[in-house]
């Protein structure tokens, strides 16, 4: 098993998610761990789609902080 965690800092960038879309290409984890998202539900559901990875769990930012 590998597992990729990236202390990512704000997912709404388009070039984070860019990037990270690289890096699970190369490494093809079979778990990603995302923290300090600083992303709504919401939005961590389309990064999760756009990734293709089909489970998930996310914990919602509280204001500008958090979010796994």
């Amino acid at each position: 098993m590998n597992l990729l965690s990236w202390n990512c800092q704000g997912l709404g960038n388009p070039w984070i998610v860019e990037a990270l879309r690289g890096l699970i290409r190369s490494e093809d984890p079979k778990i990603v761990f995302l923290s300090e998202t600083r992303s709504s539900l919401a939005a961590t559901e389309k990064v999760r789609t756009k990734l293709g990875f089909l489970q998930s769990i996310a914990v919602d930012s509280v204001g500008a902080s958090g979010g796994l």
